[in-house]
C-alpha cells in the first residue's frame, strides 16, 4: 500500500508548508482535503500497515480538513477509524455531530461518513485504521459507525478506559 508522497521510512515525513502537507493527505488511503490560514506551518506523518490495519502517527499545526464524497470515493477501502488525541484541541464533525477532542481523548469514527475537522491548536494523534471488513466480522457490527467521543460523551469508548490511558500515557498508573 505504498504511496509516493508518504514513505514508509520509521522516521516518517515532515512537512513545512500547508500545500505539501495537503498534498501528501489527499494520496493517503483514507484521503483528505486539507487547508490552513497560518502563514508559518509544519506538520507530519508517519503510518505504518500490518496485517490489514493502518498505524499513523500526525502532527500538524493550524488547520481545517474534509473527507468528503469525493475524498471518500477515492479511498482504497472502508475504514473505522481510532483515533487517540496526545496533545491539541480538535474539533470533529460527522452528520452535524461536533465532537471536541484534546489529550488523551479518544475517538472512534467512520471513514464513509463524510467528515470535517477543525484543529484549534496545533496537535499530535495516533492513529487505527480499522478495515470495515475485520470490523464486522469481529464485532457483528453492519451498520455505520456514528463518530463517538469521550470522555463525557455516551459513545462507544468509555470514560473508564480513557481515564486509564491518560494514566498509561502520562505514566501516572497505580496498577
Amino acid at each position: 500500500m505504498g504511496n509516493a508522497a508518504v514513505d514508509m521510512n520509521s522516521n516518517g515525513q515532515t512537512f513545512h508548508s500547508v500545500e505539501s502537507f495537503a498534498q501528501a493527505a489527499e494520496s493517503l488511503e483514507v484521503p483528505w482535503t486539507i487547508s490552513s490560514q497560518e502563514n508559518e506551518f509544519s506538520a507530519s506523518i508517519r503510518r505504518r500497515e500490518y496485517g490489514g490495519l493502518l498505524f499513523g502517527e500526525l502532527s500538524y499545526g493550524l488547520c481545517s480538513g474534509t473527507r468528503g464524497n469525493r475524498e471518500i470515493s477515492r479511498s482504497n477501502d472502508d475504514y473505522i477509524c481510532l483515533t487517540v488525541y496526545n496533545g491539541g484541541r480538535m474539533l470533529l464533525e460527522q452528520r452535524g455531530e461536533v465532537m471536541e477532542a484534546g489529550e488523551c481523548d479518544i475517538l472512534l469514527w467512520d471513514g464513509k461518513i463524510p467528515t470535517r475537522f477543525d484543529c484549534l491548536a496545533p496537535s499530535r494523534c495516533e492513529m487505527i485504521w480499522l478495515p470495515r471488513k475485520i470490523v464486522e466480522r469481529r464485532s457483528g457490527f453492519s451498520d455505520e459507525f456514528e463518530g463517538q467521543g469521550s470522555p463525557g460523551s455516551s459513545g462507544l469508548i468509555s470514560g473508564a478506559f480513557t481515564g486509564n490511558w491518560r494514566a498509561f500515557r502520562t505514566g501516572n498508573s497505580t496498577a
